[in-house]
């Protein structure tokens, strides 16, 4: 990308994230319809994913040797504990929820420093380029959701199609009870029966915990395809490639949620930033398959929808027995066991990704300091050239 180009689009990015958060404010200032409020909240999770992409585009050409220029890790962890402590605070006030998106935001970025401090935290000084570390981070915040959700919204027109030929197969009524009621009415008379059938639990269960596996997968191993070349790459870079770019896709994910939920946007960012571990592994796992290639690429994808299917199962699963809890003070001991099964699942998956990203980031990090990339080899070599010709080191020949 051409200086030109490159100034353009972080600008371009940097307004337009401006103008859809100042039209977020603006909103909420208006109107007091919290359907209002949820609605514009799309448009300020657009603005914050603009402008940290701005941001990140603005920034990249300062960064020679990006694993040695990210802050410390305490540097994120008190920015995360301070934009959470400020938002909580803001949120009591009458005019402050207008500053949510930038609170959100705050703890999505310290997530983001928090995650790149501990993968480059083993790494030799000049083991993440660029490209790499930024150009991926943008794929998963801007065009990775957007595949990911084109994928996802024909397999999800495909399921629902598929759940209403098995309701009308069970109950020929059906559908005309929904054409002259509507489907809400038709849910709440049944008393939220008509969600427990089976076949609707099924649809809610393929589209969650494999459809949406599938295509959000395959969105973020497009961009370490994209931005990583193998020829020359190390472990080390496509462990990074694979964590940046499931990074940025958990972080515009979080913001949106966040922003969706309204006065409890706190709770469930705090909630989420954790899980970002899952989309990372998982974006992780495919991005080494593909480095190692041949059968590796059907692996590593495979185990990363099934680690991401398995969350998403598991969540689904959960919200499915609790809903079947008609008395929440009388659970009954099915429902308790699979209550306990579910939370223990997710809590086991959710730590067993958190290590294995600590030990690999450790692993991978400190075979850097016995790999050489061209890159650094032919700026080596520059220098070598420049001081036998007798000039000064800042001189050498640059490689990019």
């Amino acid at each position: 990308m051409t200086p030109v180009r490159r100034v353009a689009a972080w600008l371009t990015l940097l307004l337009v994230g401006g103008a859809c958060l100042a039209g977020y404010a603006a909103i909420l200032i208006t109107s007091a319809d919290p359907e209002v409020h949820v609605q514009a909240a799309l448009l300020a999770g657009l603005g914050a994913t603009c402008l940290i992409a701005g941001a990140l585009i603005a920034v990249a050409r300062h960064f020679r040797r990006p694993a040695q220029r990210f802050p410390p890790l305490f540097f994120g962890v008190v920015l995360f504990l301070a934009a959470v402590t400020v938002g909580g605070i803001a949120a009591r006030g009458e005019r402050w929820p207008a500053l949510d998106p930038l609170f959100a935001l705050l703890v999505v970025v310290a997530t983001w420093l928090i995650v790149a401090a501990i993968a480059v935290r083993w790494a030799n000084g000049r083991a993440v380029s660029r490209r790499v570390a930024f150009g991926t981070t943008v794929w998963g915040m801007l065009a990775a959701p957007a595949i990911a959700v084109l994928i996802e919204l024909i397999c999800a027109g495909s399921v629902f199609a598929a759940a209403v030929a098995g309701q009308y197969y069970a109950d020929p009524e059906i559908l005309s009870n929904i054409a002259d009621n509507g489907i809400e009415a038709v849910i709440s008379g049944s008393e939220m029966e008509l969600l427990q059938t089976w076949t609707v639990v099924l649809g809610i269960v393929a589209v969650y915990a494999l459809f949406a596996p599938l295509a959000e997968e395959l969105a973020k191993l497009l961009g370490a395809m994209i931005f990583l070349a193998r020829s020359g790459a190390t472990r080390f870079d496509s462990f990074a490639s694979g964590l940046f770019s499931g990074l940025g896709f958990a972080s515009v994910e979080t913001l949106f949620y966040a922003l969706a939920a309204g006065e409890q946007w706190l709770l469930l960012v705090i909630i989420r930033a954790p899980v970002a571990v899952i989309h990372i592994v998982s974006a992780v796992a495919a991005a080494m398959g593909w480095y190692s290639g041949g059968k590796s690429i059907v692996s590593g994808y495979g185990l990363a929808v099934l680690i991401h299917g398995a969350w998403n199962g598991l969540t689904v699963s959960l919200l499915v027995i609790t809903a079947s809890i008609a008395d929440p003070e009388q659970v009954p001991m099915q429902a308790g066991l699979a209550l306990f099964g579910a939370v223990g699942g997710l809590m086991f998956l959710l730590l067993g990704c958190s290590a294995w990203f600590v030990n690999a980031a450790r692993r991978f990090g400190r075979e850097t300091w016995h790999t050489e990339p061209s890159e650094q080899s032919g700026r080596n070599v520059g220098q070598q050239q420049s001081e036998q010709c007798g000039s000064a080191p800042g001189t050498a020949l640059r490689v990019v």
